[in-house]
């Protein structure tokens, strides 16, 4: 990211390694580094950040991340899906609410999968 200069409608965040006992986030989505990765996205366009919701190390990384996400973005939401362990935050200048997915349901051919859009929880989580 710091090698390039070019922008992009969506960056999605989802980088984690393999810890002794757990996954661990790379980086958290705070600080320098979210000013990098907010630097490569487009006006209108959208940063994504996938968290684990667990306790311990993680709890603490998602809860900076939040304060992050709601200090950086005009717009930011939380995205829980009904099962697993993780929350999805979006940022960008307009984040949709829930009720735009509402709209996609019918391209998912799959009955399971429809289900599962219809399953997902989007809270606001700051609006400035």
């Amino acid at each position: 990211l710091a090698r390039t200069s070019e922008r992009f409608d969506v960056v999605l965040d989802d980088l984690f390694l393999t810890g002794p006992n757990d996954v661990v986030r790379s980086r958290v989505p705070q600080g320098e580094t979210l000013t990098l990765l907010r630097a490569r996205v487009a006006d209108g366009g959208l940063f994504v950040a996938n968290l684990i919701t667990d306790a311990g190390e993680h709890k603490s990384v998602r809860l900076a991340s939040r304060k992050a996400f709601a200090e950086s973005f005009p717009v930011s939401r939380v995205v829980t899906p009904p099962r697993g362990l993780n929350e999805i935050l979006v940022g960008g200048d307009e984040v949709l609410p829930r009720s735009a997915l509402t709209g996609y349901v019918p391209r998912l051919a799959d009955p399971y999968d429809r289900a599962r859009l219809a399953e997902l929880d989007v809270r606001l989580l700051k609006r400035r």
